[in-house]
């Protein structure tokens, strides 16, 4: 393979970051053969830094998620308590979304006391969703069950 310059590497990268293209479309576009293209991302540093930069897409995902996280709980309990004109589908479906609401987090390499911690948490939202959803234990569905 041709050696690129830092400009050619550097547009490369960003073409290849920008997910516009297909491989054949990306080869052309940047005069490289599908083999070229095989042996630039088979190299450390230029699998290092697309491997960093999805790391830091999602993490920016993360952050925008839980921004927008309660506002969507809300609307959510909103559809699964049948508020404003929700029809029973509409509602049973928000049920079983707001069920199965899990936010990843960005740590990707957890303690396992902090993995043990996020299992307990998480457990404690669902049983305070189930309550805010279905009011006292009584009228809660059973573990793994749905809501209709």
């Amino acid at each position: 393979m041709r050696k690129l310059s830092k400009k050619q590497r550097a547009a490369l990268i960003a073409d290849v970051f920008e997910a516009r293209r297909d491989l054949t479309g990306l080869a052309d576009a940047h005069r490289l053969t599908p083999d070229d293209l095989a042996e630039w991302i088979g190299r450390a540093e230029n699998h290092r830094t697309l491997t960093d930069l999805c790391r830091l897409a999602d993490l920016q995902t993360q952050l925008m998620l839980s921004r927008y996280r309660q506002v969507a709980v809300s609307e959510l309990i909103k559809q699964a308590s049948g508020g404003d004109e929700t029809s029973a589908e509409q509602a049973r479906k928000a049920c079983v979304d707001l069920l199965k609401t899990d936010l990843r987090r960005a740590d990707t390499t957890p303690e396992a006391s902090q993995v043990e911690d996020d299992v307990s948490a998480a457990q404690r939202e669902a049983a305070s969703i189930r309550e805010a959803l279905f009011g006292d234990d009584k009228n809660l569905p059973a573990e793994g069950e749905g809501c209709g």
